[in-house]
C-alpha cells in the first residue's frame, strides 16, 4: 500500500512541477494587485471620496477565489499540453493571466494619480476612481 501511495504522490508531483513557476508569478501579481487596490482606496479617502474601509473581507475573499481560478486554469492548460502534445498552452495561459493582472495594477495606480504618466494612462485604461466621484 505504501508503494502505491508513494507512486501516486510522485505522479502528482511530476504533473504539478511545471505549473509551479507560473502559479508563483501569478500569485505575486495578484498580491501586488490587491496592494495597489488598497493604495487606491487610501488615495480616494484622502481626496474625500467615500469608500467603505480600506481592506474588506469581501475583497480578500475575491482575491482568494481569483487565485484558485488562476490555479485551475493553469492546471487545465498544463493538462491540455500533455493530452494534445503541445507546448504552448501553459505558457499562453500564464502570460494572459499576467497581462490581465498588470493591466489591473496599472488601472489602480493611474486612477487617482496626479502624475502626467497617470493622466496619459487614464485615456486608454478604465478609470476605477471615476465611478466613485460625485
Amino acid at each position: 500500500m505504501k508503494n502505491i501511495v508513494t507512486m501516486a504522490v510522485g505522479v502528482a508531483g511530476a504533473f504539478l512541477l511545471p505549473v509551479y513557476p507560473y502559479a508563483a508569478l501569478c500569485t505575486v501579481l495578484v498580491v501586488v494587485d490587491c496592494m495597489s487596490a488598497v493604495s487606491l482606496r487610501c488615495r480616494m479617502l484622502r481626496r474625500g471620496v467615500p469608500v467603505s474601509g480600506i481592506i474588506s473581507s469581501r475583497g480578500v475573499w475575491r482575491a482568494i477565489v481569483s487565485v484558485v481560478k488562476i490555479y485551475i486554469a493553469l492546471l487545465v492548460a498544463h493538462g491540455a499540453d500533455k493530452v494534445f502534445d503541445i507546448s504552448w498552452c501553459l505558457r499562453f495561459t500564464g502570460a494572459a493571466v499576467c497581462f490581465q493582472q498588470v493591466l489591473s495594477i496599472l488601472e489602480n495606480e493611474a486612477a487617482a494619480g496626479g502624475a502626467s504618466w497617470a493622466a496619459s494612462l487614464r485615456k486608454y485604461l478604465v478609470d476605477k476612481a471615476e465611478r466613485h466621484l460625485p
